[in-house]
């Protein structure tokens, strides 16, 4: 029986070839999308999975309470709370802490490379499925200054040599001896590193100054991750129960970071954190749960368009096959039979555009999908293995299984003595179709889509358009990687091109962010505000306004370290009164750093557009200055870029030269936008190919069901444009209808989605009218197509029957 469903099934799927190629592409483009989906969460689901016992280990991560409302939370938690956990909780079995502060230069005889990991526990081994192929990890971590290297920096420092035993050192640092070498991880994992050296050292470090304090400070909760391994999973609720009472009790006579009112801890399992919630001070590149739900919803979105698509086309078809029903029915067959005869053609369907569907994924989408920013930022395998076919497979069937439920129940339920007397006595529909009401739900879903689309883009290109009150035309940005500023500087400006330079923190309009609790006297309470370290020349180079007072002054170098200047936003915090009033006041910087306004600003967007303006403050700070800004002429690009990486390779030998046009710097602020876009654009332009396929068929059904309709009218003398209009007009009817209600329904998304933005686009015609006027355009083609192939018809061929 099976066997003879399947050859029916084939030769209908043949026999009917322009609906079966509108079935067959329809469910591929959006079976394309579904499969790149399931490859990613397949592969961001299979991290940390090698770990013994990896559903007792948890991370305690960190909700700190602002002041201004709200709370932010970081994976990282403060360093004693896992002593003080492994101390009164007999739940907890063991204790790791990752902390920072293991990275700089390392050098081992002649080489040098940058090196970047964590000081950790002895345990480290125990409680994490991490191998050594060199050392005994029960005595790898335990003497003070022991070295766990990766494969991949032992190999690079050492080649195939042992290096077990050998020292290298760490700029600013310590020496370390090597004990160890990791093995490659039995899989992908959150926790990645160069190095792994042990925390016994960190009390040596702390006293020399050469780290910030972490081993007894409750208030420093971004520099450790601390993960706990339980006896039993089920006693997570009581470890979590001590976990919601430190707040009061360690920090209730604790003076905070002035943002802060207070923090909150909790456990997060370890197979929770890839993928899981987006956290300040993540660890790793997995991709947050957020992005892959809204792929999720994007696919589901796609699937739907083209399942109400196939629900369409065969309903449509289904008075054509009525008698086909009707006497498979005299015959024999039960409702069953002839239900699961049609189910099965659309399963058969669903399987033969997997085919179709996997050759645009691996042609198409995956090549399509790396190119987006987010692709480079997160570690995904693209690798399609037997788990992933088979869940290929399942979901193709599931497909056909869903798409076919409602038009193998209108079929199978045809009676026969109507289907064989008359086609004109079955009712598929009622008054207000089934058919009508899906037509207007693709086109709604199309129009919006691509009113979204049209949003985002415009609100990009306003971001990067708009005056953000400071100049960055033919700036180079680089990157000082620790090097002498006054050094790189002095080799750079010799070249002719080069107009001038100057030195920052880091750089405005960007996420790039830092802080400093700022008071006018010790009995205020300190206030949190942005703040810039800058040069001399860093305001006439940038072109800030200085309203009132004076910028620094070049002649005095460090004599500026007692000025700052401030914005006139800061003014208003701080109640300063006028500008001209502000300069010479006095504030406190820190804890005791006094310093006097010597100059005022005009406000200027020195952060994205999702941000509104706050106060801010510029300092000079020359301890603090990261970044190099060139100024250049521009005449001769490649001449000035290799005069940069010359002079580079002469200043520092060690690193690769860092360096970026200031404008490009922008743009990639917004590429996680522009990635949305293209995200949205691609099922925007999905759901609009499905919805003219589907017109498409719909159209060539009427007009082939109206044939003999259209050649009496032209017998009777109507002329192409009533014909045209007459079988024509229903349709666009329809697609009036799908725009009235995706209009507000789109105006009010966008509403939503620019609230993420402080300055923003107003949505008026320019927004509306391109997403509507193309699907209307494009869709009018095609069902006027139709109209027109029908009305042209020779009405003696149409009428040859009667």
């Amino acid at each position: 029986m099976l066997k003879n469903y399947l050859k029916i099934a084939l030769r209908t799927i043949f026999k009917h070839k322009l609906f079966s190629f509108i079935n067959l592409f329809g469910l591929a483009l959006s079976l394309s999308f579904c499969m790149l989906v399931i490859v990613i969460i397949n592969d961001q689901s299979s991290f940390d999975q090698f770990h013994p016992r990896e559903n007792d280990i948890y991370r305690i991560i960190t909700n700190a309470q602002r002041k201004a409302g709200g709370a932010e939370s970081y994976a990282s938690s403060p360093m004693p709370l896992g002593k003080l956990l492994s101390e009164e909780s007999a739940a907890v079995e063991k204790v790791v802490s990752l902390t920072r502060g293991l990275h700089g230069d390392a050098k081992a005889g002649e080489t040098t490379l940058s090196i970047s990991g964590f000081f950790t526990d002895h345990n480290f081994f125990e409680v994490f499925g991490f191998q050594l192929a060199r050392g005994n990890p029960q005595f790898a971590l335990r003497e003070p200054n022991a070295l766990v290297l990766s494969t991949d920096m032992a190999a690079r420092f050492f080649g195939d040599a042992d290096p077990v035993g050998e020292t290298i050192t760490i700029a600013n640092l310590a020496d370390f001896v090597v004990t160890g070498v990791l093995a490659p991880p039995q899989g992908k994992t959150h926790i990645e590193f160069d190095a792994l050296a042990s925390s016994e050292l960190l009390a040596v470090l702390e006293k020399e100054g050469r780290i910030r304090p972490v081993l007894t400070d409750w208030k420093n909760y971004y520099g450790t991750y601390n993960y706990v391994r339980l006896h039993d999973p089920q006693k997570a609720a009581e470890v979590s129960a001590l976990l919601s009472s430190l707040n009061d009790r360690i920090y209730r006579t604790m003076e905070l970071e002035s943002r802060d009112k207070g923090y909150d801890f909790e456990l997060q399992a370890l197979a929770d954190i890839t993928p899981g919630p987006h956290y300040s001070n993540n660890l790793g590149n997995a991709m947050p749960d957020v992005i892959l739900i809204f792929l999720s919803v994007l696919a589901a979105i796609g699937m739907v368009a083209a399942l109400f698509n196939y629900t369409n086309l065969s309903m449509a078809r289904s008075l054509g096959r009525a008698k086909e029903v009707g006497i498979r029915k005299v015959t024999g067959a039960v409702r069953t039979q002839v239900f699961a005869q049609f189910l099965g053609e659309s399963v058969v369907t669903a399987l033969l555009s997997l085919f179709l569907a996997l050759v645009l994924l691996l042609l198409v989408l995956i090549p399509g999908f790396q190119q987006l920013q987010l692709a480079h930022e997160m570690s995904i395998d693209f690798g399609i293995d037997a788990k992933v076919l088979t869940l290929f497979v399942g979901f193709a069937v599931l497909t056909g299984l869903i798409a076919g439920l409602l038009p193998a129940g209108v079929i199978s339920a045809f009676r026969p003595v109507q289907v064989i007397s008359g086609l004109a006595k079955v009712r598929v529909f009622s008054k207000i179709t089934l058919r009508k009401a899906l037509i207007v739900f693709q086109f709604a879903l199309s129009i919006t889509l691509m009113i979204i689309v049209t949003t985002v883009y415009k609100q990009i290109d306003y971001a990067l358009r708009m005056d953000y009150g400071f100049s960055w035309d033919n700036l180079i940005n680089i990157d000082l990687q620790g090097n002498d500023p006054a050094l790189l500087a002095q080799a750079l400006v010799s070249h002719p091109e080069v107009v001038g330079y100057s030195l920052s923190s880091h750089n405005m309009g960007t996420w790039e962010d830092s802080s400093i609790d700022v008071r006018r006297t010790q009995a205020d309470e300190p206030v949190g505000v942005r703040d810039y370290s800058v040069d001399a020349r860093f305001a006439e180079q940038f072109e800030l306004s200085v309203i009132a007072g004076a910028n620094f002054d070049a002649t005095l170098g460090d004599g500026n370290l007692g000025r700052v200047l401030v914005n006139e936003r800061f003014l208003q915090r701080f109640e300063l009164g006028a500008a001209h009033d502000a300069v010479g006041a006095s504030l406190i910087l820190g804890d005791s750093t006094q310093v006097l306004v010597s100059g005022v600003v005009k406000d200027f967007l020195y952060k994205p557009v999702t941000y509104d303006l706050e106060p801010m403050l510029i300092r000079y700070d020359p301890a603090q200055w990261n970044v190099l800004n060139l100024k250049i002429h521009g005449a001769n690009i490649e001449g000035i870029v290799a005069h940069l990486e010359n002079t580079w390779k002469k200043v520092d030998p060690v690193h690769a030269v860092s360096w970026r046009f200031y404008d490009a710097l922008l743009e990639d602020v917004y590429r996680s936008f522009k990635d949305i876009m293209m995200m949205i654009g691609f099922l925007a332009a999905l759901a609009l190919t499905i919805s003219l396929l589907g017109l498409l068929g719909i159209a060539t059904f009427n007009a082939e069901s109206r044939i003999k309709e259209v050649g009496v009218r032209k017998v009777l003398g109507a002329d192409l444009q009533k014909l045209v209009l007459l079988l024509s007009k229903n349709d666009l009817l329809l697609m009036l209808i799908a725009t009235a209600i995706a209009v507000p329904l789109s105006v009010w998304l966008v509403g939503m989605l620019l609230q993420s933005f402080a300055y923003r686009i107003d949505v008026g015609p320019g927004i509306i009218l391109p997403g509507v006027l193309s699907v209307f355009a494009l869709s009018g083609l095609t069902i006027g197509w139709q109209a027109v192939k029908a009305a042209l018809v020779n009405p003696v061929r149409a009428l040859r029957y009667e």
